[in-house]
């Protein structure tokens, strides 16, 4: 006769003698004696173990409690037993491999990224593993790869040429015109792809047993086509002389700067007036404010200035303590509804860390911390966002003939100038924001400001023409610089907090 299920009794905490496998005690063979009981319709197993006595949960369940059950006995017949208290403290997982889905996996790949990487890395991730998930989940594939463990190199091949097959519209868009998918598109769907199984392959994961074998290897995937060395340089130095002469005075204080210095779209959306020392004629990029914001690189870099670009930024600074260097157009226009301005670097990291405190359920690594003071700047102290001065030399290239060049060739025409001046590789990596890790790095020192000497005397065509711009639109004039925004100092207002 079949045992019956223990009672569920939540009001008593009292423990009563039970029994699995058709025995209360049971007896290992290296002398250890393990009992069953009975607990608020729980199975408990309880016994001595290295001289300390252990007690374990084993379920409601007498399938599932049997079972763990015999998996303690043959633990502590090997050895290998460890008592839930120590369970804490141990390194690596020692649970069975679960039969996970393709889009279990993921998902549990896309969590750990999501707090290891940030919000805008995991969701980069997730679109690419979307493609994949819509092969994978087709009626006639899921029958044959049911489980994330049955994937091979038949999988892989087969989505490869899905991937190819397959068509796409601009940004997703439903009414836009189907077009194949780029190959680097591609390229990227197989390669997160492959990560995905990568991870679950490791030893602290544990999502896939590790005899898998990885089916995606580089002849699968492709390499990235390499840039022509001999293409031409999309923004010449004429292109850019006409661009300054089409410039308003908005876009010359925001975007003449880019036409000079090998600037990424995020440099000046999270410059600071203490970035810039105008008596030094630098400007500072790297890491700020603890490490609240960094470049790509998060490297440190002083990039000297030439003197035609001193005006610009006095009037973009227009005697402000400390705050956003390049403000948003609005922000000019309706100074009152921004705080645009701090009484010093102090009282800016202050306001960080009262806007860190309202958003610190969303915060999980670095990535988001830049990610909160970034919007920062742009929502409440109405700094300008990399996204509006791409679309800003978006409009300046189309009307100077450059539609089909995107906004960030700007950055490779000035670092390809900069080379054609004579600058060595060392200074044309550092000023560019890269890691100089090259071994002359060790013996010998940088001297960026002669290097940038050389490069802004054989640009000083595009030098005076931002020097006569600057006049014809008067912003060397220090009266107008004093009236292009408030010099009052906005105390924080704990609405704008909330709203952000």
């Amino acid at each position: 006769m079949d045992e019956q299920e223990p009672k569920n009794n939540t009001k008593s905490r009292r423990m009563m003698a039970g029994e699995l496998l058709g025995s209360h005690l049971h007896q290992t063979t290296n002398g250890i004696t393990v009992s069953v009981a009975v607990r608020d319709g729980k199975y408990l197993a309880r016994g001595r173990w290295e001289r300390r006595q252990f007690g374990e949960t084993l379920g409601n369940d007498r399938r599932h409690a049997e079972s763990a059950l015999r998996k303690m006995l043959v633990q502590i017949e090997d050895g290998s037993y460890v008592r839930p208290s120590g369970k804490r403290d141990r390194f690596l997982p020692s649970n069975a491999i679960p039969q996970l889905s393709l889009r279990e996996l993921c998902d549990a790949f896309l969590v750990e990224k999501r707090r290891v990487r940030g919000e805008k890395t995991a969701r980069t991730y997730c679109s690419r593993l979307t493609p994949v998930l819509d092969f994978a989940e087709q009626a006639c594939n899921f029958k044959k790869w049911r489980l994330a463990r049955e994937i091979n190199r038949d999988f892989a091949v087969s989505l490869r040429i899905w991937l190819t097959q397959r068509t796409t519209t601009r940004n997703g868009h439903p009414g836009g015109l189907p077009r194949p998918m780029p190959s680097r598109q591609i390229q990227h769907c197989l390669e997160t792809f492959r990560m995905v199984l990568a991870w679950g392959m490791r030893a602290d994961v544990r999502k896939l047993p590790p005899d898998y074998v990885l089916p995606i290897d580089n002849e699968l995937i492709g390499y990235a086509k390499s840039k022509d060395p001999l293409r031409q340089v999309p923004v010449s130095l004429e292109k850019r002389i006409e661009l300054i002469g089409l410039m308003d005075r908005w876009q010359l204080l925001t975007l003449g700067p880019l036409m000079v210095l090998p600037l990424r779209f995020e440099d000046p959306a999270g410059m600071l007036i203490s970035d810039l020392d105008l008596a030094a004629k630098t400007l500072k990029l790297g890491t700020r404010l603890g490490g609240a914001d960094f470049n790509k690189g998060q490297v440190e870099v002083t990039m000297p200035l030439p003197d035609e670009l001193i005006p610009l930024f006095s009037f973009s600074v227009a005697g402000r303590a400390e705050g956003p260097l390049f403000l948003s157009r609005m922000a000019i226009r309706d100074p009152q509804r921004f705080q645009i301005e701090c009484e010093d670097t102090y009282a800016l990291e202050a306001e960080l860390q009262q806007h860190f405190t309202a958003k610190s359920a969303s915060i999980c690594c670095d990535q988001d911390r830049k990610r909160v003071y970034r919007e920062m700047l742009h929502q409440q102290m109405g700094a300008v966002s990399a996204s509006r001065v791409g679309k800003e030399l978006k409009s300046l290239f189309n009307r100077t003939g450059l539609d089909k060049c995107p906004p960030y060739g700007i950055r490779g025409s000035v670092t390809t100038e900069m080379k054609a001046s004579g600058m060595q590789l060392l200074e044309l990596r550092y000023l560019t924001e890269h890691t100089v890790n090259d071994i002359l790095n060790e013996y010998a020192t940088l001297d960026p400001f002669t290097a940038m000497a050389s490069y802004f005397a054989r640009i000083k065509p595009l030098l005076s023409a931002i020097t006569n711009r600057a006049q014809e639109l008067k912003i060397t004039d220090p009266a107008l610089a004093s009236k292009s925004t408030t010099n009052k100092i906005v105390k924080p207002r704990a609405s704008m907090v909330r709203k952000a």
